[in-house]
C-alpha cells in the first residue's frame, strides 16, 4: 500500500499533477465530502500531527501522522479510491 501511496503522491505533485488534480476537482470534492473522506478528515484534523507537521515541515511527522490514518478501514478506502480515480484514463 506505502508504494501505491507513494506513486499517488508522485503522480499529483509531479509536472502534470496541476493538470491531474484540476481535471478531477468535481470526483475529489465527492470523495472527500464522503463518509471515509470525513472520517479521515475528522481523525486529521484531531491528532493535530498532519497540521503541526506541516507547520514546522517535518516530513517524518507527516508521513507518521499520514500511516497512522492509511491505516485504518477508511483511510485504506480512501487511498484505494484516489488512486483508482488518478489511474483512470
Amino acid at each position: 500500500m506505502e508504494k501505491d501511496i507513494s506513486s499517488l503522491a508522485q503522480q499529483m505533485l509531479g509536472e502534470d499533477g496541476s493538470k491531474a488534480i484540476s481535471g478531477k476537482s468535481s470526483e475529489l470534492e465527492r470523495l472527500a465530502n464522503s463518509p471515509d473522506g470525513q472520517k479521515v478528515k475528522q481523525m486529521l484534523d484531531s491528532s493535530g500531527g498532519i497540521e503541526n507537521a506541516l507547520s514546522s515541515g517535518d516530513a517524518e511527522s507527516l508521513k507518521k501522522a499520514l500511516g497512522s490514518v492509511l491505516k485504518t478501514k477508511e483511510g485504506m478506502r480512501l487511498a484505494s479510491q484516489l488512486s483508482d480515480m488518478f489511474n483512470k484514463k
